[in-house]
């Protein structure tokens, strides 16, 4: 016969024993349904628990994202000015800054980029007129953004109070509730906005400020025509005026004795009529010949009435949670607020005194554009859910190279400092994330060990109880091979629906998985994304369970002579086997080469691949190998625990059997003996699982205690009450007493104590290299000695 007669001959036995094997495979499914709905829940159980875990591990970065926005809120780069040069404004300039970022805006780096400020004030509620007004306050910080911009980019995503009209704040809860506010019930509240305090905490001195406006010393030089000018008004310009608060209100704050116009309470009046009534107080010269500090300009800072509307429950991405006691106001109306309210009462200076109705009051917004003097700006990236849901190596350079993009875009010596506050804080994650993976990635393996045994379990009881069926197929011609297939084929009965059923049960599960992560975090659902390891390694493991589950049997099945097979009385714990080997045939045995090769793996994982994992940083890999070690440790315990199978048996019947029912023993101990092969897999089961269980619980015991007691080391205490300003440091003769009150009468405070800025904020150590290290030079020795400056106490 030619190679291709036989070839076809091989494929036409095996499609005929195939077709058979498919027959008897249906019709043994028929006659024992059980046993084949057990392998195929088996499988489906395996293959589902192995997809939803990993779905669940490829898709946890989302919720880790999150978590860490709720810390640093959606700001994947932030900037913040630079020292301030001589000469400038402590501003970034917004529009010259979005001018030429529309390059990149259709490229894969930048979502958008929209400005933002932070200005501390203090909050009060505004009482009605009958009521008698209450002195408390709280300390906010003011969150002035640009809603619409920030809408366009999605910065905010869970974000859901409407937006901010003119003269509208929303205020945190926690605000509300300590001043009696209602939100959204037309209350208002008070905020005080300090110049000064403004000022020091963006590092600027009364010196620098003055010096940028052609100031001398602490004082500026300002005439009655330039305040005039700079407020767009003329001489001629009609205004309605309260003449007896303008009187009253500028003899007492001047010492001066003057009328305006007829005396009538209200009146029109020109600016030409002030000026000339106040000779020598608004006169075209310096104001009263002297000059104006900051406290004369400003009169202490700014008053700001504003009406509140939705009560902040959660920051939502939208700001730092660090913020705390945050009052949000739009942009669009912040300029336009501030000189109306400074025109009508609000007591900071001569025209916010006399209640001056500007009629080109929108000519003075145009000349202030806001977006121009920026305090910080936000980037935000696109496709910021796939960067930061990347492992850490690929998610860094991505990061790098989006941030790269952007400061091409804006130059190279860009006066900004940038930080990426969002991927600082996924680093704080990053452990978390990679010990979770290696538990859930334990309990996959254990249930893919767990389902091999027993589909091994299911086939071999399979193969032993037809031992006289498949002797009487090879007996009527049946080839090995073919004995082969018709096993495999079982196997397989068990394995296709299991695979699919169970996939089908994963898509489902994603869809699940994708509402409870799209609910938590803001982003979209995706329904139809699957990662690929969620689809490649279940069905890998699905198919391959039942196939290596599969080995054992066919190789019982094929060690069986015909004679043996044939005899209906056999059993298999009564089998006498005799090997006989020739001297030159004997060598190591399969136990011993198993050892070694055991041996060559672990020293390979230990010497090997453990440095590897250190020299090069790489964590995942390092801990995946230490949970390879484990789970070793833990299967090989549980198998030498089968050793006491026997025992364990004897002690459970001693202490069940008493009195009459002690003459059942020795049929007992025979019927156990006779079933152990197989009582031994349910017990290796039981074993496996039992082991897991409790493996898996002390490790979530001992990752919760680590994380708090890592959390403990970061934070150090409960509650940190923390100053930026080294100027104005917190105030501890009023907290000293608060602490002492309420740890005595309430018993919530066990203790508190401070500690100091850094040494580098010190005038004696400032640095001279901008790293936290000075350089100091004995003259006695002729060394220089480096302190490093960073320290607190």
């Amino acid at each position: 016969m030619s190679f291709l007669e036989k070839l076809w001959e091989m494929l036409k036995v095996f499609f005929l024993s195939s077709v058979i094997s498919v027959r008897m495979t249906w019709s043994e499914f028929r006659r024992r349904a059980s046993t084949y709905v057990v392998g195929v829940l088996t499988v489906v159980i395996v293959v589902f628990m192995v997809a939803t875990i990993l779905l669940g591990l490829a898709k946890s970065p989302v919720i880790f994202m999150k978590l860490a926005e709720e810390q640093t809120g959606e700001m994947d780069m932030l900037f913040v000015r630079n020292n301030v040069r001589s000469g400038s404004l402590p501003f970034l300039n917004f529009t010259d800054a979005d001018e030429v970022t529309k390059d990149i805006l259709n490229g894969t780096s930048l979502e958008g980029l929209v400005p933002r400020w932070f200005v501390t004030a203090e909050a009060k509620k505004k009482w009605p007129k009958n009521d008698k007004e209450k002195n408390e306050s709280v300390g906010v910080t003011i969150l002035v953004v640009d809603t619409r911009k920030e809408d366009a980019i999605h910065l905010g995503r869970q974000w859901n109070h409407r937006r901010i009209g003119e003269s509208e704040c929303h205020v945190k809860d926690t605000v509300l509730s300590l001043l009696n506010i209602e939100p959204d019930s037309g209350e208002h509240i008070i905020l005080d906005i300090s110049i000064d305090r403004f000022l020091s905490d963006q590092g600027i001195t009364s010196t620098e400020l003055f010096s940028i406006f052609g100031g001398n010393g602490n004082t500026i030089n300002a005439s009655s025509g330039s305040l005039i000018d700079a407020l767009g008004l003329s001489d001629s310009d009609q205004l309605s005026v309260n003449v007896t608060a303008v009187t009253d209100t500028l003899n007492n704050l001047l010492n001066t004795s003057f009328s305006v116009g007829n005396g009538s309470d209200v009146q029109n009046v020109t600016v030409g009529d002030i000026r000339d009534a106040l000779p020598g107080v608004l006169a075209n010269n310096t104001i009263n010949g002297s000059s104006l500090t900051i406290s004369d300009l400003f009169l202490g800072g700014i008053r700001l009435d504003l009406d509140v509307a939705d009560s902040i429950g959660s920051a939502s991405g939208k700001y730092p949670n660090a913020v705390g006691n945050a009052v949000v106001i739009d942009s669009t109306y912040f300029v336009n607020t501030i000189l109306e309210q400074l025109c009508y009462g609000t007591q900071r200076d001569l025209l916010s005194r006399v209640g001056v109705d500007i009629p080109d009051i929108q000519t003075l917004v145009d000349r202030f554009p806001i977006d121009d003097i920026a305090l910080t700006m936000v980037a935000l990236f696109k496709g910021r859910q796939h960067t930061y849901t990347l492992a850490k190596p690929a998610m860094d350079v991505s990061v790098v190279k989006k941030s790269d993009d952007i400061m091409r875009s804006l130059g190279v010596e860009y006066n900004a400092t940038v930080s990426f506050p969002l991927a600082t804080a996924m680093q704080g994650f990053y452990f978390l994330r990679l010990f979770l993976e290696q538990i859930f990635t334990a309990v996959a393996i254990t249930l893919t060990v767990l389902g091999c045994i027993l589909i091994y379990a299911l086939l071999m009881s399979n193969v032993q109880e037809k031992t006289f069926e498949h002797g009487m197929l090879r007996a009527l011609g049946f080839r090995k091979a073919s004995l082969i297939n018709l096993i495999t084929i079982q196997a397989l009965s068990f394995t296709i629906p299991g695979v699919a059923t169970a996939m089908l049960l994963a898509f489902i599960a994603n869809v699940v998985i994708e509402n409870i992560i799209s609910n938590f975090s803001g982003f979209p659902p995706d329904y139809g994304s699957m990662p690929t390891t969620s689809i490649v390694i279940p069905i890998l493991v699905g198919v391959l369970v039942p196939l290596l589950a599969n080995i054992l049997p066919i190789q019982r099945a094929m060690g069986k002579t015909l004679r043996g097979a044939l005899d209906v009385s056999h059993q298999s714990h009564t089998d006498t086997e005799v090997t006989v080997k020739k001297l030159q045939d004997l060598g190591l045995e399969l136990w011993q080469t198993l050892l070694a090769i055991f041996l060559v793996v672990a020293g390979f994982l230990v010497y090997y691949m453990m440095p590897y994992s250190f020299i090069f940083n790489n964590l995942p890999l390092f801990f995946f190998l230490l949970l390879i070690i484990l789970m070793g440790m833990l299967f090989g315990l549980c198998m030498i625990s089968g050793s006491l199978q026997s025992f364990l048996e004897y002690t459970v019947l001693k202490c069940i059997l008493w009195g009459k029912d002690r003459i059942l023993e020795t049929l007992i101990l025979k019927n156990l003996s006779g079933h152990r092969s197989r009582s031994s897999k349910t017990y290796m089961m039981f074993t496996i699982s039992t082991a897991s269980i409790i493996f898996g619980g002390v490790v979530f015991t001992l990752q919760a205690t680590s994380i708090h007691a890592n959390i403990e080391v970061m934070v150090g205490t409960d509650i940190q009450v923390l100053s930026t300003d080294f100027d104005h440091p917190v105030e501890r003769d009023n907290i000293d007493p608060f602490m002492t009150r309420h740890r005595n009468e309430y018993k919530v405070i066990d203790d508190w104590g401070y500690a100091t800025f850094a040494l580098n904020d010190y005038d004696q150590f400032k640095t001279y290299d901008g790293e936290g290290t000075r350089t100091f030079f004995s003259q006695q020795t002729g060394r220089k000695t480096q302190i490093s400056s960073t320290l607190v106490g």
